[in-house]
């Protein structure tokens, strides 16, 4: 996409929004977190990705359909045009090519007689490039009536004809998986191409420059190109392996609202995020939300997002919007299966469960019980809004926990006292903020 463009319309959010949200998450989390938000936030780096069809869906729900007329808008769509019926011929040629090889395979397992049968057949069949053999009998028809009576048969016992629906593909012949994987390898990398072309691809490399090139490749930016939302990744710079940046790729729409909460989503994300280096290979690894360094749980991260969703609404939205700006959630598939649980737990371990996630899950661990949360990780990853029940029982366990355990979590910091392991008022004050935080969760207030 032209540069002109790119700059005239790619999403800006303004520093105030910025400063604000930063504020605003500050007040939420504490302000022990200050300095990680701040210096998370300075790292963060914002790139647009949209297509010229998006841009001129963009225009037009903003009421700017005469920017279209713009000579730069028709020389782009007329590059992309051009472009893009060049790779889907090509797409199509190499589907052509794979069916003719897959053909041949099966020919060379056949009696001669069938396979002149097949010869006979295949040159007569008019290939069309679609990827599922198509309809021979219509075929049969716009070649004069001459039947293929063989190629059906194929395609028949191949399961050539629908191969994007197949219910078991571990039946499937080797000729066949070969046809199936080759041919959505094919349609993969037309796709592929067909998202870089007058799309924001080539302006947000530039704006990579300085990120290392195998971070960028594993990115896989030009699938991204196609998946419509926003993410935040962690980006290693060119020639620096101890330095990492936050990378925010945010989709052009016209709903400011709906942008600036899918922003504000990605960027706590980001503040939330911790790096450490891994003593035994020296690998970066990092950390954000209850997941642990290192350690990869399906479960955990779906309790983790939903969690996430569970903050900015109760927190981070309110807040913002009480300054005036005028943002929403962007409904997603967490909103759907979150359970009403989380908001009781949230609203129950408040400090703890913000704690854990930019501190680590030990502290969180102590209080409900590091099995009760990996039960309700458990439910929560079976993304089914039904199980909210037994989630709720799991709640009340980390209530039951909560007070069997008070005493234990009290002589952590009364034992330095007896042992004179630490200065007698700094464990008093440490008890002191203890039992603070026991009554603001509720333990006081019930027997």
């Amino acid at each position: 996409m032209k540069k002109e463009l790119y700059d005239k319309y790619k999403n800006v959010i303004d520093e105030k929004f910025k400063r604000d949200l930063l504020e605003v998450c500050v007040q939420t989390y504490g302000e022990k977190h200050r300095q990680q938000f701040e210096e998370n936030m300075s790292g963060i780096a914002i790139h647009s990705k949209f297509t010229l069809e998006e841009l001129k869906d963009y225009l037009k729900e903003q009421g700017l359909e005469d920017e279209l007329a713009d000579s730069l808008f028709k020389e782009a769509f007329d590059e992309y045009e051009t472009q893009k019926r060049e790779i889907e011929q090509e797409g199509k040629r190499e589907k052509i090519a794979l069916q003719h090889e897959i053909l041949e395979e099966i020919k060379s397992e056949l009696l001669p007689e069938e396979a002149m049968e097949l010869e006979r057949e295949m040159q007569d069949y008019e290939f069309s490039g679609d990827f599922y053999m198509l309809d021979l009998q219509m075929q049969s028809l716009w070649n004069g009536g001459k039947s293929f009576d063989l190629l059906e048969k194929i395609v028949d016992q191949y399961k050539l004809e629908n191969i994007y629906n197949l219910e078991d593909e571990n039946t499937l012949s080797n000729i066949t998986k070969k046809y199936y994987s080759e041919g959505k390898s094919i349609d993969s990398e037309t796709k592929r191409k067909i998202g870089v072309i007058g799309s924001s691809y080539e302006n947000m490399i530039e704006e990579l420059s300085d990120v290392d090139s195998q971070e960028l490749e594993e990115l896989d930016l030009p699938i991204e190109m196609s998946i419509p939302g926003a993410f935040v990744t962690s980006l290693m710079d060119k020639g620096n392996s101890k330095k990492y940046r936050n990378h925010i790729f945010l989709s052009l729409s016209s709903d400011k609202a709906r942008t600036l909460g899918k922003f504000s989503h990605e960027v706590l994300h980001a503040l939330e995020r911790t790096i450490r280096y891994n003593e035994n290979d020296g690998k970066m690894e990092f950390r954000t939300g209850f997941e642990e360094y290192g350690i990869e749980d399906r479960d955990v991260t779906a309790e983790s997002e939903c969690m996430h969703n569970v903050i900015l609404n109760q927190r981070i939205y309110p807040k913002l919007r009480n300054l005036g700006y005028n943002i929403y959630n962007n409904y997603s598939d967490y909103d759907y299966y979150n359970f009403k649980t989380n908001y009781n737990f949230f609203e129950r371990y408040e400090q703890a469960i913000l704690n854990a996630r930019c501190e680590g899950m030990e502290g969180l661990y102590d209080i409900v019980g590091k099995e009760n949360f990996m039960e309700l990780a458990r439910l929560q990853g079976k993304r089914n809004p039904d199980l909210d029940s037994e989630a709720a029982n799991v709640f009340e366990n980390m209530k039951d926990f909560e007070r069997q355990n008070l005493a234990v979590r009290i002589g952590k910091f009364t034992l330095p006292i007896q042992e004179n392991v630490l200065e007698k008022q700094q464990a008093e004050v440490e008890l002191r903020d203890l039992q603070r935080d026991e009554k603001n969760i509720g333990v006081d207030n019930e027997h």
